[in-house]
C-alpha cells in the first residue's frame, strides 16, 4: 500500500509540475477558441441649426467606446486566459482596415467580416443605451447563439473594472457552455452497421433552412436600401403641359394664331448611381455621381377655327427627352445611414435635350418647332425632413443647335424643381415642374419664342 500511495503522489506531482512548467491549462475555459469583442456602441445627440421651422434637426451619431472595450477585453482575458481574447489594438486596426462603421458592426455581415479579419471563432456584441450595457454572443458567421448578458448603471467611458468583470463572467460561462454543447451531442451518437436513408424530417429541415436563407437574403436587400444612397430610381407619372409661343417677323401676319391651352401628359424618369453599388464609396461626400433620363409626352390635337381653314384638325407630336450626367458634393461630408444633415448637396449637370411640337397631317399655316441642344445646369439638393424628404433643383442655359430653317438662336433656359419623398422602404414619390424657354429665328421672316411648363406627380421605386 505505501508503494501505491507513493505512485499516486508522484503521478499528481508530475502533472502539477508539467502544468506549471509547460503552461498547460486543463480548465473548461481553456477549450474556448479565440473571441473578438466589438467595442460598445453608444449614441450622441447634437442640435443643428435648420432652415425649416418646426422640423426636428437633431443629429444622432453612433460611436465606439474604446475605454470600455479595453476593460472588457482585460476582464475576459483574465477569465479565459492569455491569447483567447483579441486585443483592443488588433480589433481597432481590423475595424479601420475593413472600413466597418457602427451601423455595419451590428449586422451579421459586419460581424462575420470582423471575425475573419481577426481569425476569431466567436464575436461578442455590446450595445450601450439608456444606462444599460447589453451584450450578445455570435458565431464567426454572424449567427446569433441566444446567449446574452447585461449590466446596468453604465455610461459611455465610465465602465468600472468591477462591472466589466461581473459582465464578462456571464459571457465566459456562456462561451464554455457553447463550446461543450457540440461534443456532448456527438458523444451520444453510436455506430450502426449501415447508415440509414435520410429521414423525412431531415430533408424537410434542409428545405426549411434553404427557404429561410432565401427569405433572409430578400430581407437584406430591402434593409440595405438607404433613402439618401439610391442605386437605381424608376418612376412613372402624369401631369399637365402648358405652352406659350409667340411668333414675330415679316411672315408673322400670314400665320395662324395659336391658343395655348393646357393638355394632359405622361412622364417617365430613371436614375442610376454607379458609385452606390460599391460599398466603400457609398458614404463618401463625392458618391452622388449619377445619370438620369426624363421623358414626357403630351396628348394634343390642334383644330382650326375661322377663315378658310375652319374645322381642319392636325395631329401634334409634343414630347421631350433629356439625358444628363450629374455630380453633387455633400457639404455635410460622408454620412452613415443613421446620420442626418440639413446641409445641401451642390453640383453640376450636363446633357442632351430635345423638345418637339410638330404639326402633322394638315396644311394649317402654323410653325412646327424642334429644339435640340445641350443643357449646362447648376444642381442643388436640399434635405427638408431628415433623409425622407428633399428638394431637388436644377437650372441653367440650354445651348440650342440651329438648323437649316432656323440657323440663329437666342438665350434659352431650362430648369426643374421637384419635392422628393421616400416615406417607406423602396417607395419613391416626387412632384414638381420642368421649365423651358427657347428663342430661334430664320433671320428673315420668322422668329419664335417658346415657353413650356410641365407639372407632374410621379411614383416609383428606389433600390
Amino acid at each position: 500500500m505505501p508503494r501505491v500511495a507513493l505512485i499516486f503522489v508522484l503521478f499528481f506531482s508530475f502533472i502539477a509540475h508539467a502544468q506549471s512548467e509547460l503552461g498547460l491549462d486543463l480548465s473548461a475555459e481553456s477549450t474556448v477558441k479565440e473571441v473578438v469583442l466589438i467595442p460598445p456602441i453608444y449614441r450622441v445627440t447634437t442640435k443643428e441649426g435648420g432652415a425649416f421651422a418646426g422640423v426636428d434637426t437633431n443629429k444622432v451619431t453612433e460611436k465606439l467606446d474604446s475605454v470600455a472595450h479595453k476593460r472588457l477585453v482585460a476582464a475576459l482575458e483574465k477569465i479565459l486566459g492569455p491569447k483567447k481574447v483579441i486585443t483592443s489594438d488588433v480589433t481597432a486596426a481590423a475595424i479601420t482596415k475593413e472600413g466597418l462603421k457602427p451601423a455595419q458592426l451590428r449586422t451579421s455581415q459586419g460581424m462575420a467580416q470582423l471575425a475573419k479579419a481577426t481569425s476569431a471563432a466567436w464575436v461578442v456584441y455590446y450595445d450601450l443605451k439608456g444606462g444599460t450595457l447589453a451584450s450578445a454572443i455570435y458565431t464567426m458567421f454572424g449567427e446569433a447563439t441566444g446567449k446574452s448578458a447585461q449590466a446596468s448603471g453604465v455610461q459611455a467611458g465610465s465602465l468600472t473594472p468591477a462591472a466589466a468583470e461581473a459582465l464578462q463572467k456571464q459571457i465566459a460561462a456562456h462561451l464554455v457552455a457553447l463550446t461543450k454543447a457540440k461534443p456532448e451531442t456527438q458523444a451520444k451518437v453510436e455506430p450502426v452497421p449501415a447508415p440509414p436513408p435520410p429521414a423525412e424530417e431531415e430533408v424537410s429541415g434542409e428545405i426549411d433552412s434553404e427557404i429561410a436563407r432565401e427569405r433572409a437574403a430578400r430581407r437584406t436587400i430591402v434593409e440595405t436600401v438607404e433613402p439618401t444612397k439610391p442605386r437605381v430610381v424608376l418612376a412613372v407619372g402624369a401631369g399637365a403641359t402648358w405652352r406659350n409661343q409667340t411668333v414675330g417677323g415679316d411672315a408673322a401676319p400670314s400665320l395662324a394664331e395659336l391658343k395655348n391651352d393646357s393638355a394632359p401628359g405622361i412622364a417617365l424618369y430613371a436614375q442610376v448611381n454607379p458609385l452606390h453599388f460599391i460599398e466603400r464609396f457609398r458614404d463618401v461626400p463625392y458618391s452622388d455621381l449619377f445619370v438620369d433620363v426624363n421623358w414626357r409626352y403630351a396628348f394634343i390635337r390642334a383644330r382650326a377655327s375661322g377663315g378658310g381653314v375652319d374645322g381642319q384638325s392636325c395631329s401634334v407630336v409634343d414630347d421631350e427627352i433629356q439625358l444628363r450626367g450629374n455630380f453633387r458634393w455633400a457639404l455635410g461630408g460622408g454620412r452613415a445611414p443613421e446620420e442626418y444633415s440639413m446641409l445641401p448637396s451642390i453640383g453640376v449637370g450636363a446633357g442632351w435635350a430635345q423638345e418637339r411640337a410638330v404639326f402633322t397631317g394638315c396644311n394649317l399655316p402654323v410653325v412646327s418647332a424642334v429644339y435640340r441642344g445641350v443643357d449646362l445646369q447648376l444642381r442643388v439638393k436640399q434635405p427638408v425632413f431628415r433623409d425622407r424628404v428633399a428638394l431637388d433643383l436644377a437650372f441653367g442655359p440650354r445651348v440650342l443647335v440651329g438648323g437649316p430653317l432656323a440657323p440663329k438662336t437666342g438665350l434659352s433656359l431650362a430648369g426643374e424643381a421637384w419635392l422628393e419623398a421616400k416615406p417607406v422602404s423602396l417607395l419613391f414619390l416626387r412632384g414638381g415642374a420642368r421649365f423651358f424657354r427657347a428663342v430661334m429665328t430664320d433671320d428673315v421672316a420668322v422668329a419664335t419664342q417658346d415657353v413650356r411648363l410641365f407639372f407632374a406627380l410621379e411614383v416609383g421605386v428606389h433600390l
